[in-house]
């Protein structure tokens, strides 16, 4: 283990990183052996082109066990007399719920027929693994980036200021302000300049901010933006384009991806053909000042790799969300070797979704992980630490000001993970909207705590917990906001992170309150990511403390609200309040799971118990 010795340096960056994504990508592959499916059904239809279409039923994909995705593939095996028969790759168009549907050849739907019992293997889409190997090899291109040394050339004295602001809120935020201006006048580069933006501070805002005051102050400069996932460059495509012309955007898909999912404005300004995802030539790339895609998928547009050029036209890169990706991933866009880059998150959020969690545990490979980002490794050092609680302005802004939040609800995340910084500055008609519900414990603080003395089940052959009583106890609240407050059902948001869960309580919705409660949010922690509600109620199923602590916190890590392990996990379960709620917010769990797990709630709010 001569590489773990030598810990990661500018000598072995390539072969550090590379390493950690065959462990990767070798775990993922054992992971998915234990989900073989053996004598299942398919059903054949014809989509709404006319192409036969296979879908599959997969108990436990909804909970990501496996953790199918779109672009990967299935390999299924026909009943033969010969063994072992051939087997058939289907590439997975759409994963819906509990239902794969799939793409096969001509000579499987040929063979096929209906009541054929199959066997059935999963395998992932390698692009990004690839992807990530074949620009490693080019990191000494961008040292200066990766390993960012103190700059010298700067003189604050020379600092250009921004009046005119796109956002009159950015304008009028000091910090905000300061992160614009220091982006503006690439006071970092070429080391990062880092946005700390705790949830709900306006990080996006003050990014989209960035990148139009660059555009407008140089019409000739490109400008590639990427973030993690569609959903994160879609609200970032709709953020610039209320000021931008749509001819100077482009917007870069995967080809797995479906248009009908994308919304119309972001589709305008795609490349496609007609209804069909397209990759586009270079020529078209340099045409567009501002181009924006995943981290994945900067892949298409980098000079590098397309057409070996070693100089790029890129003056700019924006990486959004940064603390989500792996660091392989967010090195794939560094390859545009821009002037000045620019990284926005929060460490202390959720951090990239890995196969090999269990390498902090082995104390011989304990040290490649890849869950730790790029962002949260820079920040780790020396040039972006806080000084005496002050951080250096040239190469980092924190962003302190919560717009989403009352104050009670911060407190805990602010002492615990943001060093007591964090204000709450939200309209006070939002905010403490919900003081005046007479279900409150406490009439000063928006937050109740009920213990549900329920049960734990989960049906046959799946992973998906649901729990019937907190099922009714959500319900119930739901109808008092409703009737009672008279809150908007699109103003509520019921976290869970279990599938089972997210079902049960819809249908228990529409059956009681009827069609009005689709308006809803229901989903996991990630699915509330950045969403703000007024009303947030957060349902954590478990009600067995022994099975949740001894077998589901080390089998199952990555689902938040059950045991919050790493800070930056235990960040999200406890502070999810900031991350998206206004005014209100309601737990229910049982009380013996929640007080081995997060006692800290118990010292602000109430507990009801049944």
């Amino acid at each position: 283990m001569k590489l773990e010795q030598e810990g990661l340096s500018e000598k072995n960056y390539d072969k550090w990183f590379k390493t950690m994504l065959w462990i990767d990508e070798i775990e993922r592959e054992v992971n998915l052996q234990y989900y073989h499916l053996d004598g299942v059904d398919i059903e054949v239809n014809e989509d709404e082109h006319g192409e036969l279409m296979a879908t599959l039923h997969v108990p436990g994909v909804a909970e990501k066990h496996p953790a199918i995705l779109a672009g990967d593939s299935v390999f299924v095996r026909l009943p033969s007399d010969q063994q072992p028969s051939w087997p058939y790759e289907g590439i997975v168009h759409d994963v819906r719920n509990e239902t794969l549907h799939l793409g096969f050849g001509e000579e499987f739907f040929l063979l096929y027929a209906a009541g054929m019992k199959l066997n059935v293997q999963f395998w992932f889409c390698r692009s990004t693994y690839i992807r990530c190997h074949k620009v490693l090899q080019h990191y000494q291109k961008v040292l200066p980036i990766l390993f960012p040394k103190p700059s010298t050339k700067f003189d604050e004295a020379n600092l250009v200021s921004v009046d005119n602001y796109f956002d009159k809120n950015v304008g009028k935020n000091r910090m905000q302000k300061q992160a614009v201006e220091a982006i503006v006048n690439r006071v970092s580069a070429p080391a990062p300049y880092i946005i700390f933006g705790p949830p709900g501070t306006g990080k996006t805002s003050t990014m989209l901010e960035a990148i139009k005051q660059v555009y407008t102050r140089n019409k000739n400069d490109k400008i590639l933006v990427c973030g993690p996932s569609n959903a994160s460059c879609d609200i970032l495509t709709e953020g610039l384009l209320k000021h931008i012309p749509a001819s100077k955007v482009l917007r870069v898909n995967a080809l797995s991806r479906q248009c009908s999912g994308i919304p119309q404005n972001v589709k305008n300004v795609s490349s496609r053909q007609a209804d069909l995802i397209s990759i586009p030539n270079m020529d078209m790339v340099r045409s567009y000042n501002i181009v924006i895609t995943t981290y994945s998928s900067a892949y298409h547009v980098l000079p590098l790799i397309r057409e070996n050029e070693s100089k790029s036209w890129f003056s700019n890169l924006f990486l959004d969300e940064c603390g989500y990706a792996m660091e392989p991933e967010a090195f794939i866009p560094l390859l545009a070797l821009p002037k000045m880059v620019v990284l926005a998150g929060d460490p202390l959020q959720l951090g990239p979704v890995v196969s090999n969690v269990y390498l902090r545990e082995n104390p011989f490979l304990k040290n490649f992980r890849l869950d730790i980002s790029l962002l949260a490794r820079l920040m780790d050092g020396e040039m972006y630490k806080a000084k005496g609680g002050q951080f250096n302005r040239l190469y980092i802004t924190k962003l302190v000001e919560n717009y989403r939040s009352h104050a009670r609800i911060l407190e805990v995340p602010n002492e615990l993970f943001y060093d007591n910084q964090l204000e709450a500055k939200g309209d006070e008609r939002i905010i403490n909207s919900m003081l005046k519900w007479d279900k409150l414990p406490n009439a000063k603080i928006p937050i109740v705590f009920h213990g549900v003395n329920g049960r734990e089940e989960r049906r046959a052959n799946n992973p998906s917990y649901f729990n019937v009583f907190e099922v009714a106890q959500v319900v119930e609240y739901v109808k008092q906001l409703i009737e009672e407050m008279n809150v908007k059902p699109g103003d509520i948001g019921i976290v869970t992170p279990y599938r089972d869960q997210m079902k049960k309580i819809r249908q228990d919705l529409l059956s009681k309150l009827g069609k009005v409660t689709n308006a809803l949010l229901i989903g996991t922690p990630e699915a509330f990511q950045g969403d703000e509600r007024l009303v947030v109620i957060v349902s954590t199923v478990r009600a067995n403390p022994e099975r949740l602590i001894t077998s589901t916190a080390r089998a199952y890590p990555e689902h938040l609200t059950r045991v919050p392990r790493a800070p930056a996990r235990e960040n999200l379960a406890q502070s999810q309040s900031i991350d998206y709620i206004s005014s209100q917010l309601g737990f229910l769990s049982n009380p013996k799971v929640v007080l081995r797990c997060c006692v800290l709630l118990f010292e602000f709010s109430t507990v009801y118990s049944k």
